[in-house]
């Protein structure tokens, strides 16, 4: 599981499914960006329940970056899909 204080993802590698979750508290929501490893956009969400489910099933294999932000910090998260 990678985490830091706030946010934590797992499985690292995953298949189909990756699950999000948070100590994160605030009763807005997180803006949360799928970057594949050439730094393009692959797909934007808006979160605001935890633990979150994403659906990774349709990336192609290879590395991706989760760009989570809310208003303290940001904070970027890699993962592999098998």
């Amino acid at each position: 599981m990678l985490q830091d204080e706030t946010f934590a993802i797992y499985p690292n590698p995953a298949q189909n499914e990756l699950q999000i979750f948070s100590s994160y508290t605030q009763s807005q929501g997180i803006d949360m960006y799928l970057y594949n490893i050439t730094n393009q956009l692959v797909s934007k969400y808006y979160i605001t329940t935890f633990p979150y489910t994403l659906n990774i099933s349709e990336l192609e294999s290879g590395m991706y970056i989760l760009s989570i932000h809310n208003n303290d910090d940001n904070q970027y998260f890699r993962f592999i899909k098998e």
